[in-house]
């Protein structure tokens, strides 16, 4: 019941969104708009906030987390990526943490859980968007390619997405309230409350936009990729979950809490950011119909996974 009282709420901000998208209420300039609004200013002053104020663990225990967390996300991408593209092994590995992840985390597991979550959200694109880059699968616009050499088109593919998920205002936030936090910055405290203000709309919103979106996806592209979709969904609902779960409890020794937030970021659905990754309009529409699919099984999923953690580990 309690894991229940966690997603609903969730899942009813979505369903609104869904619901104004296909009523079109929120057409594509007002969507357009509202999403920038909401990525670029509210969510980095939530994620701000959150993290100046979090009990940070030390940085070898934050180390231990990366290994749990991004150890297993690695060799499954790497697995993927000897059946099909580096986009696909992206979509499977790289959960929706902010959208979905952390309000989950936060109603499931408190502040402690939330704190958790904001770390692994930190490295979350620099490593996975890496992955991506050294397998060759970052994309580059044809005018740069004609206005470079081979050499530098390389050096291009592989440095631009590092650079850009480091100008993302969600890391640049993240960042921010990291060095307040660890220098202990005093902030003006108006100027503080202002900012955790504004933060407190970026989860409605961003559930609102999640809604949305998933009310664009072209049903006839699931049923065209429904067995790649599929796959898809459970290397990314299941193994990659289970497998963080192993390495978690059994190689790093985490303790119980921590395990539980690194265990439910991994089971979230594919994560947005995976589309501007696709190479083609065949990849998009796959990527697309996976996140949709993936989104939607989560329903059931997520509490499952949940349920799970709180038996068997008692949190």
């Amino acid at each position: 019941m309690i894991v229940l009282y966690a997603v609903i709420p969730i899942l009813l901000n979505a369903a609104v969104g869904y619901f104004l998208a296909r009523r079109e209420v929120f057409d594509q300039t007002f969507f357009s708009a509202f999403s920038r609004l909401t990525f670029r200013y509210f969510i980095p002053l939530l994620l701000f906030s959150s993290m100046a104020r979090a009990e940070l663990a030390p940085l070898d225990e934050i180390g231990l987390y990366w290994i749990a967390y991004f150890g297993p996300a690695i060799v499954l991408f790497l697995l993927v990526l000897l059946f099909a593209s580096s986009t696909i092994s992206l979509s499977v590995t790289y959960a929706n943490t902010v959208l979905i992840g952390i309000p989950l985390t936060l109603a499931a597991f408190g502040e402690a859980g939330l704190s958790r979550t904001l770390t692994i959200i930190s490295a979350n694109g620099l490593t996975l968007f890496t992955m991506v880059a050294l397998t060759g699968g970052a994309a580059i616009t044809a005018s740069t390619a004609a206005s470079t050499t081979t050499r530098s088109v390389s050096r291009i593919a592989f440095v631009r997405p590092l650079i850009d998920t480091i100008r993302n205002p969600i890391i640049v936030g993240l960042l921010l309230g990291a060095m307040v936090n660890f220098l202990a910055i005093p902030i003006f405290s108006p100027l503080f409350e202002a900012i955790s203000l504004a933060g407190q709309a970026a989860l409605p919103c961003a559930l609102l936009i999640l809604g949305a979106s998933l009310a664009t996806v072209n049903a006839e592209a699931i049923h065209e990729a429904r067995l790649m979709v599929m796959l898809m969904c459970v290397l990314k609902l299941l193994i990659s979950p289970l497998l963080v779960w192993l390495v978690a409890q059994w190689v790093v020794t985490l303790d119980p809490l921590t395990i539980s937030v690194l265990v439910t970021l991994a089971a979230c659905p594919c994560g947005i950011n995976a589309l501007p990754f696709a190479r083609d309009e065949r990849e998009t529409r796959v990527v697309s119909a996976a996140i949709f699919v993936s989104t939607l099984l989560s329903i059931v999923t997520l509490p499952a996974w949940i349920y799970a953690l709180t038996l068997f580990l008692n949190v």
